[in-house]
């Protein structure tokens, strides 16, 4: 430790502006490895720009030594003025706790709203129609019925293959897919009865009705799906459209 009359300039510059930004701080130590061993005596060179030669405050090189570290602004410490200043930096670093960092919150522009609810409204209309066919699947009856059975199967299986990517292409766009079974259904306002009993004409009657408000989901969802610039939902929406087409033929067909 320096004695009395033994300080720099330096040293007592660094010690002051310790002791000023943080008063509870150990000024000695902080300005050690600041300035170096070197500047606390009286050495002729003591108040001259301290030139980074490869070695700690300490005196032992750096194993890296091919290039001087880096301070805390980022630039190859070679002055000691930039030493003292990246270390007097760190300490006002440590003294005031960094904010908490905000989480990211993902807010959907307008146009993204837009297709978000019509996938929503897709979703539950395409969930409608799936517990209506299966329930047909497990309830239906007569002379026909191993054939309407597979007939009923085949279609609930198909509607519920794209229930999990329109809820997938929520979540893409910002949205949160419906967190229940009743979020869901209230969410389908034109879903017709359920047909009770096991006569299958109720059964393709109100499986008809529900086909065409998913075809009608559908074509809304990919208007919006091309205004938020979403090509491959527009695409996929042409592809179901399509199936449901088919089923809009085959549903009015045994219905006769």
């Amino acid at each position: 430790m320096p004695g009395k009359g033994h300080h720099t300039a330096k040293w007592d510059s660094c010690v002051a502006s310790v002791q000023a930004k943080n008063p509870g701080a150990n000024a000695f130590a902080i300005c050690t490895a600041a300035l170096g061993p070197s500047l606390l005596s009286d050495d002729p060179t003591a108040n001259e720009p301290f030139v980074w030669n490869g070695k700690g405050s300490l005196g032992k090189p750096f194993k890296a030594s091919a290039t001087p570290p880096r301070g805390t602004i980022g630039k190859p410490i070679r002055k000691m003025t930039d030493l003292g200043r990246a270390v007097l930096l760190d300490m006002d670093q440590m003294a005031t706790p960094a904010p908490t960092p905000t989480p990211m919150m993902q807010v959907p522009n307008p146009t993204e709203v837009g297709l978000i609810n019509a996938l929503r409204a897709l979703l539950a209309s395409s969930y409608g129609m799936y517990i209506l066919a299966h329930a047909a699947h497990w309830n239906i009856e007569g002379r026909e019925f191993a054939s309407m059975h597979d007939f009923f199967g085949d279609l609930y299986e198909d509607v519920f293959g794209a229930i999990d990517p329109f809820a997938e292409a929520i979540r893409q766009h910002g949205g949160y897919a419906p967190t229940s079974f009743a979020d869901t259904l209230n969410a389908n306002t034109a879903m017709p009865p359920m047909a009770t009993g096991g006569e299958a004409v109720p059964m393709l009657a109100g499986l008809t009705e529900a086909n065409v408000g998913v075809m009608a989901g559908l074509k809304a969802t990919k208007v919006a799906a091309l205004a938020a610039g979403d090509d491959g939902l527009a695409n996929f929406c042409d592809e179901r459209l399509a199936h449901h087409l088919k089923h809009d033929w085959q549903l009015k067909s045994l219905a006769k």
